[in-house]
């Protein structure tokens, strides 16, 4: 359990990483689309070039984003003493 002192920055930190970290899936869900009927003149792997890199970047760097905001997400909770150890 944090105390007092520490849950304010702990908190503010929280909120910020978490910002920060949803910049780049939502800049992709935004930049990529708009891009799609231009990069559809190109073909991968026989589909139009937009459409694969919308389908499958698209969950990749979810993936990433989720990976990387719970690795640093663990990471601050240590520093601040709010760590919990799961066991499945």
């Amino acid at each position: 359990m944090i105390n007092r002192r520490r849950r304010r920055p702990y908190w503010r930190r929280t909120k910020s990483h978490l910002l920060l970290s949803l910049l780049l899936p939502m800049a992709l869900v935004i930049a990529i689309p708009y891009m799609a009927g231009g990069l559809n003149q190109w073909r991968f792997l026989g589909f139009p070039l937009g459409y694969f890199a919308l389908a499958h970047g698209a969950a990749l760097v979810a993936l990433f984003a989720v990976l990387r905001f719970v690795s640093r997400q663990d990471r601050f909770d240590r520093e601040h003493g709010a760590h919990e150890e799961f066991w499945l």
